[in-house]
């Protein structure tokens, strides 16, 4: 594994929308977006690649005393952008690589190995049971995709909600639930007969 740079302004953009019921009513459905921008050094081919996470959390949310519930949870939009630079002498440039060749892979679980909620995907993501986050076995989204042309700018559009995790319920003295990602990226050169991966990127997001 190669060093990763996580630039500082990966800043999480947790911008929470409520749209309330009527008043007396505990409950509300909510979204909450997420961002984040990190820079990732593939040293043997002088390539960086800044890769940029984006998407947004719907749900439902009811209190009932001291629980709390989360249902109808989506994840709409996931998108992955991925733009090389050259990378000199351990600093990434302002001028743009064109490389040869990329395939990413969006991976989506429970953030904590205790929590592992049920998932629903639609195509092209698929359901694989596997280690993530430090955890030995995970349900896990993921979606995989290859880029084969010269360019410098390469994106994993994903439309609609096609990740979709169970219903949670808990006690309100409980943070509410977060859910992990990551991002694996390999990155071959212009010529296609080199390539180096990088597996780094990870985040969470929590529902508040």
């Amino acid at each position: 594994m190669h060093n990763t740079i996580k630039l500082a302004l990966a800043a999480l953009l947790l911008a929470v929308t409520t749209l309330a019921f009527p008043a007396g009513a505990d409950a509300a459905t909510k979204t909450v977006r997420y961002n984040h921008v990190d820079e990732l050094k593939f040293a043997p081919l002088g390539i960086c690649a800044r890769v940029t996470t984006s998407g947004t959390f719907s749900y439902d949310y009811t209190r009932k005393r001291r629980t709390e519930q989360y249902k109808n949870i989506k994840l709409n939009n996931p998108k992955i952008t991925v733009v090389t630079y050259q990378l000199r002498n351990g600093q990434c440039l302002r001028n743009n690589r064109t490389v040869g060749k990329v395939e990413m892979r969006q991976r989506w679980s429970g953030y904590s190995c205790g929590f592992d909620p049920a998932i629903g995907v639609s195509f092209p993501w698929g359901v694989s049971v596997e280690g993530f986050y430090g955890c030995s076995r995970e349900d896990v989204a993921s979606r995989k995709s290859t880029y084969s042309s010269n360019a410098w700018l390469y994106e994993q559009s994903n439309s609609g909600a096609p990740v979709r995790f169970g219903n949670v319920s808990q006690h309100r003295r409980y943070s509410g639930p977060c859910f992990g990602y990551g991002v694996d990226l390999r990155v071959w050169n212009a010529a296609e007969n080199r390539s180096d991966a990088n597996d780094t990127v990870k985040h969470k997001v929590c529902l508040p």
